[in-house]
This record gives C-alpha cells, sequence and structure tokens, in this order.
C-alpha cells in the first residue's frame, strides 16, 4: 500500500519530521516514521538540504530519471523517492544516531498538496533557521572528494585567520572549520554548518 498524507492542522507552523529506523545489514530497505510538530514547540531536528537531480553530469542518468526511483517505506507504505535522495538517507541511516529527527522537503512536505506545499515554501527559511543543523548532501565521494574537503578545509583555516578583522566572530569561523572533520562527512560529498 503506498502512503498517503495525513493533513498537516492548520497551524502556519506545523512540519513534519521524520526518523529514519536503524538498520540490520546496509542493504535492509529503509524504513521511515514521519510525524507532525509544531516548529513553536521548537523541537531539536536537523534539516537536509540536496539537489533534485544529478550533482554531477558523469553520474547514470537514473538520478534524474522518475521511472528510477528507489522504494522506501513511510509509516509502513510503500513511496518512492529520487536516487540522490536515496543515497542520502542511506548515508544518514548508516552515520547518524537512530533518534535524529530530520526535516527533509521531499518526504515532509506533501508535494502533491499544491496549498500545503505553497505554505511549506514560504516557511523555508523559518524551517532551515530553527533546526539544530543543516546537512548539505552534494552525492557520492568519488576521486575529487578528498581534494574538495582539502580545499575547503584550507580556505576555512585560512578564513580563521584573518577573522579578526572581520566582522565575524571568530569562534563562528572555528565552529565552522571543524565541521569538516565531523565523521558523517568524512566519506561523503556532504558539509555541515
Amino acid at each position: 500500500m503506498t502512503y498517503a498524507y495525513e493533513r498537516l492542522s492548520g497551524d502556519q507552523f506545523m512540519i513534519r519530521l521524520l526518523r529514519i529506523e536503524p538498520a540490520q545489514h546496509p542493504e535492509e530497505l529503509l524504513r521511515i516514521q514521519l510525524q507532525h510538530v509544531s516548529l513553536a514547540l521548537k523541537p531539536e531536528y536537523q534539516a537536509l538540504s540536496y539537489t533534485w537531480g544529478r550533482p554531477a553530469h558523469h553520474l547514470p542518468h537514473e538520478w534524474d530519471d522518475d521511472q528510477s526511483k528507489k522504494l522506501i517505506t513511510v509509516n509502513s507504505k510503500t513511496f518512492r523517492v529520487r536516487y540522490n535522495l536515496f543515497c542520502a538517507l542511506q548515508v544518514i541511516r548508516n552515520t547518524w544516531r537512530p533518534d535524529t529527527l530530520w526535516w527533509i522537503d521531499a518526504i515532509c512536505i506533501d508535494q502533491d498538496n499544491v496549498p500545503e506545499r505553497n505554505r511549506q515554501v514560504a516557511n523555508m527559511a523559518k524551517i532551515y533557521t530553527s533546526s539544530v543543523l543543516t546537512v548539505v548532501w552534494l552525492g557520492p565521494s568519488d576521486s575529487m572528494t578528498s581534494m574538495a574537503f582539502r580545499k575547503m578545509t584550507s580556505l576555512s583555516n585560512l578564513c580563521a585567520q584573518r577573522a579578526e578583522s572581520w566582522s565575524v566572530a571568530e569562534e563562528d569561523v572555528i565552529t565552522y572549520a571543524s565541521a569538516f572533520d565531523r565523521e558523517p562527512c568524512r566519506d561523503s560529498a556532504c558539509h555541515v554548518y
């Protein structure tokens, strides 16, 4: 049976958050639990930002193909997601704590309900800024990933050295720079900020 969204209440700050259930082995079907929460309650969650299409031209066309959507379950019902999101969900499940709540637009917004989608898109700035952390998924790592992270780390270190002459607090730059060393990002093209 295919997942059917329950309507969000009239509260303008009502959103859906998801939790990815742990797996016994990495190839196990992705199982997600979705719940309604009001941002007014200040829930602790992380947001995922990612590209809906193919993140790089050298990747297979299945990344863009709606016919190649991957099967997961949401509240024990079938649900299909694009390949890039599927890969991100696998990395999240295998690297983050299983009790972590996430906001991921393709799942947390009923994409077929235009009025809801419009309200949620209008609230995206609030949704992202209310999250404890935003993870940016750029796609699976490849031969250029290590070099890219070395360059970003060098750049962030340079920013930290020059922070005194900027209007940015040094501790903010150091927090930004140390985010590159977080475990979930070491083997994936993701960034935490």
